[in-house]
């Protein structure tokens, strides 16, 4: 009886798993997505294609800083040890 519940998890645990990793791929290629299409964002914005080329650029410097904080925020000591313990 209990192998087949514990086999029912890993199932509903695998879909779960396979749901996320395709959610985090498709966020991770849509911060490239737009780096073929500069040219034609910066003509439909009407501005210079290194305007164009900043917007993605920012796009990804705010996806990285995002990333930094998750882990920042995900490695924290949770044992109440002071601040100079933690890298910075």
């Amino acid at each position: 009886m209990r192998l087949r519940s514990s086999s029912a998890y890993r199932e509903r645990a695998g879909g779960a798993t396979g749901l996320l990793a395709v959610a985090c791929a498709v966020t991770v290629a849509n911060i490239y997505f737009p780096q073929p299409l500069l040219t034609a964002i910066a003509h439909s914005m009407r501005v210079p294609p290194q305007t164009a080329g900043l917007i993605v650029s920012l796009g990804q410097a705010g996806y990285a800083s995002g990333c930094w904080s998750s882990f920042r925020s995900a490695t924290r000591p949770t044992c109440g040890a002071s601040r100079a313990c933690c890298l910075c």
